[in-house]
């Protein structure tokens, strides 16, 4: 009896021994779990890892997509400004795209246009029920392709003549040794407005509209009313002549247009008053 009481008691001391030694430090239980509790990534912070890893990644991109398109853009102006600096204003396409018109009655051109050619207006003779209507500016020195001398076609063109015998408004500061431009052979000129792009001739009228180039002024003329209808057209205040083309030789001939009362309103509109005409450019 007294020997079980004894290895009762030694088993006894054996296990509370074990326990004591065995047990796990609880400092360091707390350090393994919140070391364990750190390292831990949770599901909604490894969601909020990614969005932010994904929006990085986005701004790197865009950052890289905007200066590659600065870079284009940079090259792009520089290549233009050079273009810009080799080709005259002038020249230059989108600026205006330009125009031309005909300066009726002059050799040569306003200031800041380009003169292309000059030569003589020409028409239908006067008395032809057929031919062309409308009044074409010939070069001094036409270039013929094939040809057939003699009239074979039945149509024909004339240089023109103006007739100012009773009635001549024009200036005579381009003609100052000629009275009256009676009888005077016309002259024209093609011209080039590099800076604007529209023309537009305005009949009784001596300037242009507001924002508007005013290219020449003078007085509208065209055939007389017992021949055959042509064409108006504006003839300058200070016209010149064709040196040699004086004399009675008819041809399509120019008369200056007058008003007459009725179907137009008058008093704006005097009757028998000689019409004035403005081209002008935009």
């Amino acid at each position: 009896m007294k020997q079980r009481s004894t290895f009762v008691l030694f088993v006894c001391i054996f296990l509370l021994v074990c326990d004591i030694d065995c047990r796990p430090d609880e400092k360091d239980t707390e350090e393994e779990g919140s070391s364990a509790k750190d390292g831990l990534i949770l599901p909604e912070h490894e969601h909020r890892l990614e969005k932010e890893a994904d929006q990085l990644h986005g701004k790197e991109k865009e950052d890289k997509m905007k200066h590659t398109s600065d870079s284009h853009e940079h090259i792009r102006q520089r290549r233009q400004a050079n273009v810009t600096k080799q080709v005259p204003q002038s020249q230059q396409p989108g600026i205006a795209g330009g125009t031309t018109y005909i300066r009726w009655g002059r050799t040569s051109c306003p200031e800041g246009t380009h003169l292309i050619y000059n030569g003589i207006p020409a028409g239908s003779w006067y008395k032809h029920t057929g031919s062309g209507s409308n009044y074409l500016c010939l070069p001094h020195h036409p270039v013929w392709g094939n040809h057939n001398d003699g009239f074979q076609s039945h149509s024909y063109i004339y240089g023109v003549e103006m007739q100012l015998d009773s009635n001549d408004p024009f200036l005579k500061t381009n003609t100052p040794e000629t009275a009256r431009l009676n009888q005077e052979t016309a002259v024209c000129a093609l011209c080039y407005v590099p800076t604007r792009a529209t023309t537009v001739m305005i009949p009784a009228m001596k300037a242009c509209p507001v924002g508007w180039t005013k290219e020449y002024n003078g007085y509208i003329m065209s055939d007389h009313h017992g021949n055959h209808r042509s064409e108006y057209v504006c003839v300058d205040e200070a016209p010149e002549v064709n040196e040699g083309g004086e004399g009675d030789q008819n041809g399509a001939l120019w008369y200056v247009v007058e008003s007459g009362c009725g179907t137009l309103p008058c008093p704006n509109y005097v009757s028998g008053r000689e019409l004035t005409c403005v081209v002008c450019t935009k």
